[in-house]
């Protein structure tokens, strides 16, 4: 139940969004000759909702034009809320996208890779001191250890037909290097890094949309039975389960044509539905969110595809987002 203070927060979020709508859908005259009764005022108008002005703990009226048009007028306030104004592309669907293919702008779930690998997944979009970067694993965007900060990650990943410099969308940030020890009391926790935006990057997700900036944990506590989802380039949109939490596995990794192994702790592992796998090479990267509200809860990071199960591996998305001081571009 909400307490008085986000009682009054809620309805002043909801009069401004109600003002703004009546503004911005107001009988014209060229919606009379047209025969309807409301239109948009302008078709450079995308979207509209409330946001948070950056750097402040401020609510605002968030409005979206188009960034090739020229701009709206716009009132700089509805009900309590002040408006602040973002360029975006018209918005479309992606459920129709090969996540293989070249894409710009590139949303979440495409092939990317670094020059050396064939391919993995592009997790999701971040952002650190008013700076994007990409987020997926060391194991696609650094090669595995083998590459040096900024070095270039490319879309659609190598095996796909991507290579620099064409093909470039970002450069490698310094990363978390994988280690091969086995050092059971110091284990890997992470496999995961990131490349600062070249290209345009989207903040949503293939056939997912736009994820929680904030992790499901930091809402409620997530446990075995959660339900989840994720979109990568091999499997595109699939379904599972939280099958287990707090996992320690032995992870094997191709490093220059050897096989080497690498231990991690806190982990988490989830299974598909109706028994088909949650993940299969080149998924690798995923951002993994909860089913309902798409709060994020893991990077994929491996598999086990063969077995009595097919499980998946991922890293548990606070751990990522802490080492690298960086949050998800999202609502």
């Amino acid at each position: 139940m909400l307490n008085s203070r986000q009682l009054k927060a809620q309805k002043r979020r909801l009069k401004a969004k109600r003002a703004a709508t009546e503004y911005f859908f107001q009988r014209t005259a060229s919606a009379e000759a047209m025969g309807e009764t409301r239109r948009l005022i302008s078709e450079n108008i995308v979207g509209w909702g409330i946001g948070i002005k950056p750097d402040k703990d401020e609510e605002i009226l968030l409005v979206y034009i188009e960034e090739s048009s020229p701009d709206p007028e716009i009132p700089p306030q509805f009900g309590e809320l002040s408006t602040d104004t973002i360029k975006v592309s018209q918005p479309t669907t992606h459920s129709n996208l090969n996540p293989t293919e070249r894409h710009r702008p590139v949303p979440g779930g495409c092939s990317i890779g670094h020059p050396l690998i064939e391919a993995g997944t592009l997790g999701c979009l971040v952002e650190r001191d008013g700076n994007h970067y990409i987020l997926s694993n060391n194991h696609v965007i650094a090669a595995t250890n083998s590459a040096e900060v900024g070095e270039p990650v490319v879309q659609p990943g190598p095996g796909y037909g991507g290579s620099p410099p064409e093909d470039t969308i970002a450069f490698l940030e310094p990363y978390q290097s994988i280690d091969f020890s086995l050092d059971r009391s110091n284990p890997n926790r992470i496999d995961a890094a990131i490349a600062k935006v070249e290209q345009q990057v989207l903040p949503e997700i293939i056939c997912i949309g736009i994820p929680y900036s904030t992790p499901l944990s930091c809402y409620t506590p997530f446990l075995p039975g959660q339900p989840v989802q994720k979109y990568g380039q091999t499997t595109r949109r699939t379904t599972g389960v939280v099958q287990a939490i707090d996992v320690a596995v032995q992870m094997t990794y191709d490093v220059e044509n050897q096989q080497c192994t690498a231990f991690f702790d806190g982990q988490i592992v989830i299974v598909g539905d109706n028994a088909l796998p949650f993940s299969q090479p080149g998924d690798s990267g995923s951002l993994i969110v909860d089913s309902e509200w798409q709060k994020p809860i893991g990077l994929l990071f491996g598999g086990s595809n063969n077995g009595e199960q097919k499980v998946t591996y991922a890293n548990p998305i606070e751990s990522v987002l802490e080492h690298y001081d960086v949050t998800i571009v999202g609502v």
